[in-house]
């Protein structure tokens, strides 16, 4: 008489559970670290994306205003939605912040003014350089909503995590530094 080993259905149960918890030890970390790193990079590209505009304004408040409205405009896109990502303070609570940066070229030395006002002081183009700094700041997050981050309270996977992005572009047009269209 010929017996059957019936150890094939006892290991094929215990696959299933492996199975579960490898998911759950292994393919949600990897889930949430792929979602942070595609949120990070959206805040990134957004940032940047302020700055180029910034840079290459006419004036001090068409370079605020235009940069703040391509922000806005693309932190409440369909990427930025999909990024979860929600804009904290800044001009016109936009998240964002227009600094202008003056380094002097003998001693290295770096002066920031700012934020969100345009420059008061005599412009020196042939001992110093001019640069925008578009500082964001932002909420990510959460990867899981929860009904009750009260009890399980993790930055980032539960409750959002305050960030903050910074570009920094050379003023194509420095003269235009203490120029302001509405003043």
């Amino acid at each position: 008489m010929m017996t059957r080993n019936r150890r094939g259905a006892a290991q094929l149960f215990e696959f299933g559970s492996a199975l579960y918890l490898f998911f759950f030890a292994f393919g949600i970390p990897i889930i949430a670290l792929l979602n942070m790193i595609f949120t990070l990079s959206v805040a990134q590209f957004v940032t940047n994306e302020a700055a180029d505009i910034a840079a290459t304004a006419s004036a001090f408040d068409i370079a605020l205003s235009k940069s703040s409205e391509r922000f806005l405009a693309l932190s409440q896109s369909g990427i930025g939605k999909l990024a979860h990502l929600r804009s904290i303070d800044g001009y016109d609570d936009s998240g964002l912040d227009l600094f202008i940066e003056i380094k002097d070229l003998r001693s290295q030395k770096v002066d920031r003014f700012g934020p969100n006002v345009a420059l008061k002081q005599e412009l020196q183009l042939d001992k110093k350089t001019y640069s925008y700094r578009v500082i964001s700041k932002f909420a990510i997050g959460p990867v899981f909503s929860t009904a009750s981050n009260a009890l399980l309270p993790i930055p980032y996977m539960t409750v959002p995590v305050a960030t903050t992005f910074s570009a920094v572009r050379v003023v194509e047009r420095p003269d235009t530094l203490s120029i302001c269209v509405q003043d």
